[in-house]
């Protein structure tokens, strides 16, 4: 019944949202326009929802008009960057086969909405939508995926994206609003390392005097050059004992050092040898991947260590593993 539908439609943003979108008729303006504003607060990502929005919350009329909202505005960028995902992340015979794209007119809903953008990205919190829609046009050409946008379509669209994101200068505005007395401002954060303004310094010396403001690792960890990483994880080790209180601190910490053979040894000690499995499985899956000749004795150590700390047949089943120079089966553990 759709009563119980758009009931489920206002108490979850999870895969039940989905569910119920994908049930829901929006056979009425304000149900389409409800659909376009609220569809894509979701807490998970699912592109393939972009093409029921297009279509069923009739997307093109409600851009069509000469002023909207800002929450049409919003949830009207939304979908279209999931709709672009939708493309980069399909084969076009996949999308076929499975979504009925025929009456999207790709070039003309971007158009539309680059209209408004005019309007509303005026900030760089609010050009991220756009600098997003660049990113993805940008893989389109990249790809030479042309199934809802020629060559030279996208390369126009692109160009009228540049001429927001870089319709000033923005690097004076970064410099004083980029950390407050309120602390750091991410949106812009993702502004500058999206248009390659480095910022690292700035950020850098805030971690320093706050380095459990974990929130900052994904920013500081992906600049590279005078042993930046190497500076961030010192600072991540020195304060190690705050990290270890939460088994999710130091994840991203550990995804760096994934592809980091060697570096940060004394991070993964100290994920090996938490009172949390999550980041000792993860230290083990990580060990494994370098291989045994970065197993020094200090590793050796805290592996014994973490034997006695596990609780998970597959934690302990990785560090047997590892201390006896075996590769890991996940068929081992289910037997």
């Amino acid at each position: 019944p759709q009563e119980e539908v758009w009931q489920l439609l206002h108490c979850t943003k999870s895969w039940g949202k989905v569910y119920a979108i994908n049930s829901a008729e929006f056979n009425t303006p304000g149900k389409q326009q409800w659909l376009i504003e609220n569809g894509y607060d979701l807490n998970i990502e699912y592109p393939p929802l972009s093409v029921k929005m297009i279509i069923e919350g009739k997307l093109s009329e409600a851009l069509e008009a000469s002023e909207i909202d800002y929450a049409t505005y919003k949830g009207a960028a939304a979908i279209l960057n999931n709709f672009l995902l939708l493309l980069n992340n399909f084969a076009p015979a996949v999308i076929e086969q499975n979504f009925n794209t025929t009456s999207i007119d790709l070039e003309d809903l971007l158009t539309k909405l680059l209209h408004h953008a005019q309007n509303f990205a005026t900030k760089p919190e609010e050009i991220l939508d756009i600098v997003a829609l660049c990113i993805g046009l940008n893989t389109l050409v990249d790809t030479q995926n042309w199934y809802k946008l020629s060559a030279n379509q996208c390369h126009t669209i692109i160009a009228a994206c540049d001429k927001i994101i870089y319709q000033r200068d923005w690097q004076a505005e970064i410099d004083t609003t980029l950390i407050t007395a309120e602390g750091v401002n991410y949106p812009l954060c993702d502004f500058a390392y999206e248009l390659d303004i480095d910022i690292w310094s700035r950020l850098f010396s805030y971690f320093c005097e706050h380095p459990t403001e974990i929130q900052l690792l994904p920013y500081l960890l992906a600049y590279t050059g005078d042993d930046r990483s190497e500076k961030v994880l010192n600072v991540v080790e020195q304060n190690i004992y705050q990290y270890i209180i939460d088994q999710n601190a130091l994840l991203v910490p550990l995804r760096y050092l994934r592809n980091h053979p060697g570096k940060g040894v004394g991070i993964i000690i100290a994920a090996l040898t938490s009172l949390y499995d999550w980041p000792r499985g993860i230290a083990c899956m990580i060990l494994d991947e370098w291989g045994s000749d970065h197993l020094t004795p200090a590793l050796r150590h805290a592996l014994h260590t973490a034997q006695g700390l596990s609780n998970h047949p597959v934690v302990n089943a990785r560090i047997e593993a590892l201390l006896t120079g075996k590769k890991y089966k996940i068929e081992d553990v289910v037997e």
